[in-house]
């Protein structure tokens, strides 16, 4: 019985170690992009709308 306790713990704790590795180098990564993408870039663009030179023609019901 004892064994297993000791077995189970030892398990929990190398997972929890593993994940907060993972979690550290992948915050990391993830700092370092967005530092990159901090540039804006704004593009303008100028939109015309043609004008309807003929009035539309009224339609009966």
């Amino acid at each position: 019985m004892k064994f297993m306790i000791v077995t189970f713990t030892l398990s929990i704790a190398v997972l929890l170690i593993l994940n907060l590795l993972l979690l550290k180098f992948i915050c990391c990564k993830e700092t370092k992009l967005d530092k990159v993408q901090k540039k804006t870039v704004s593009i303008k663009r100028e939109i015309t709308i043609p004008q309807e030179s003929e009035p539309l023609s009224p339609t009966g019901s």
